[in-house]
């Protein structure tokens, strides 16, 4: 039985259903119902996400033992606008603290930076090896100074993290004059 058909099949149901009972449906959706008894191809968008690895051997990624460890990758990987707008980004680690993967989770502004926790889990839940997460922000004002929003942001993360047995290990602040502050030096990484 091909998926059409049987996504065919399916529709048919709701349509049914909703005749029953009377429901209101959208027009566009009764147009699509139509499309699809007449035999019509329609065309829905799939959504995807590619996550590549380099092929190599598992001992030759970066370990992160230490925050200046995690400093130096990702100011090796860091876009020169530091000095303009607020980034975040994230490291993806296995169970032997050993980068599998980073990604930029958000571009913001002179003075913030959005985080989308959704887009977080859904990276980082498809990256089958990642144990454990370190987050770092730029502060374009020079200053390393979490603001309370910086360290409330933490903390949720961290729940949401922990409900996924993805422990987050740290959070860096990182300056344009090559100043960083690290929340788990400060002992500021909330329990």
């Amino acid at each position: 039985m091909s998926p059409f058909f049987v996504f065919t099949i399916f529709l048919s149901f709701i349509v049914t259903v909703a005749k029953q009972t009377k429901m209101k449906t959208n027009k566009r959706f009764d147009k699509y119902l139509d499309r699809v008894r007449e035999g019509l191809e329609v065309r829905v968008g799939e959504i995807t996400v590619d996550y590549t690895v380099a092929p190599q051997k598992i001992s030759d990624l970066p370990k992160v033992t230490q925050s200046n460890h995690a400093n130096d990758f990702f100011r090796s990987h860091w876009e020169s606008d530091m000095c303009e707008t607020e980034r975040f980004k994230v490291l993806f680690l296995n169970n032997q603290n050993r980068i599998i993967a980073w990604y930029n989770l958000g571009i913001g502004t002179s003075t913030a930076c959005q985080v989308d926790i959704k887009k977080l889990v859904s990276i980082a839940t498809n990256i089958v090896s990642c144990k454990s997460l370190i987050f770092a922000h730029c502060h374009p004002s020079c200053t390393t100074q979490p603001s309370a929003k910086d360290i409330e942001l933490v903390k949720n993360l961290k729940s949401v993290m922990n409900l996924l047995d993805m422990a987050v290990l740290d959070n860096l602040i990182l300056t344009p004059d090559g100043e960083f502050l690290s929340f788990a030096d400060e002992g500021l990484m909330v329990k």
